[in-house]
């Protein structure tokens, strides 16, 4: 008999219950690089909305 509970895959025989829970093993640690990528990536949005107000800005003053 088997039963699935939060992700864990139980298996019962007569005598002993066998736990085949996921490991983390194949799965890489790269909080550092994520953090780096999403902080680049705030940056450019926050700099491409600069200059898009900016020439807005600008375009609005030029016609007036």
């Amino acid at each position: 008999m088997f039963w699935l509970d939060s992700m864990v895959l139980y298996f019962t025989t007569a005598v002993t219950v066998f736990v085949f829970a996921p490991t983390g093993k194949g799965i890489p640690n790269c909080h550092l690089e994520y953090a780096v990528t999403w902080f680049l990536l705030a940056a450019t949005w926050l700099m491409m909305t600069g200059i898009a107000l900016w020439r807005m800005k600008r375009r609005t003053a030029e016609e007036s």
